[in-house]
């Protein structure tokens, strides 16, 4: 019976030291930052006795990473407040990190009572910079297109989209909506310079329509107009 004691004692002990081991070298537990080398910077901060999850992180790729810790909901709101707060914020959920250049796209903190779960998701681009936004001079771009191919609805009714959103008021701030998915999309496709251009405009939200324009899922820019019942307008045109 003491020799089992024993063997269990020693089986507890191997097991603790194993746990401390997997922790101390856990690259944000005992640290006040999270850092990968990709990071221009100081990387980002969070409260010490942040574990992180095992993934694999690379550069021009969104990264998701998952974390664990006993630290209370508030200390680690504190902690994501004072750092989001000092970033330069866009489109209501998105914030430049401009020292380690980067952009957080998530940062969650869930509690599960016994334990918290942190996501601090974020890409290695600036999704607040000027060459996302769509100068009002695709109008003018618009005008002079010879021929519009793969269009959805009538040339007529591209035509009387075209002017509504002329006449109505661009959005300066335009703000994402997570839960809104667009119901209504025009798109056409056409040539100009032999550089194959693609433009949607869709639903942005009730009131606001979005004019995207891009090469082949790249270089996308948008805009945004408001228009009252943009839902509506849009289902008039199929």
């Amino acid at each position: 019976m003491k020799f089992i004691l024993r063997l269990i004692g020693v089986a507890i002990s191997i097991g603790l030291a194993l746990l401390l081991l997997m922790v101390l070298i856990n690259e944000t537990f005992t640290k006040t930052v999270f850092k990968t080398d990709f990071m221009e910077s100081g990387g980002i901060p969070i409260p010490r006795f942040v574990y992180k999850l095992s993934n694999v992180n690379r550069a021009n790729a969104v990264q998701n990473n998952h974390f664990i810790t006993l630290v209370g909901k508030g200390d680690l709101e504190n902690a994501r407040n004072n750092y989001l707060n000092k970033l330069n914020k866009c489109y209501g959920i998105y914030y430049y990190d401009s020292s380690n250049e980067i952009t957080i796209t998530k940062y969650n903190i869930v509690d599960s009572g016994m334990y918290r779960q942190m996501d601090i998701n974020y890409d290695y681009t600036d999704y607040c910079s000027d060459r996302y936004v769509l100068s009002d001079t695709w109008f003018d771009d618009y005008a002079m297109i010879g021929k519009i191919d793969d269009l959805n609805i009538k040339t007529t009714n591209l035509v009387n989209l075209v002017d509504t959103l002329k006449k109505s008021k661009r959005v300066i701030n335009p703000v994402v909506s997570p839960n809104y998915k667009s119901e209504y999309a025009v798109s056409f496709s056409y040539s100009q310079k032999s550089v194959r251009y693609y433009m949607d405009i869709k639903d942005f939200s009730e009131n606001e329509i979005v004019v995207i324009k891009y090469q082949k899922e790249k270089n996308k820019q948008f805009a945004v107009y408001e228009v009252e019942n943009a839902k509506e307008v849009l289902s008039k045109l199929y």
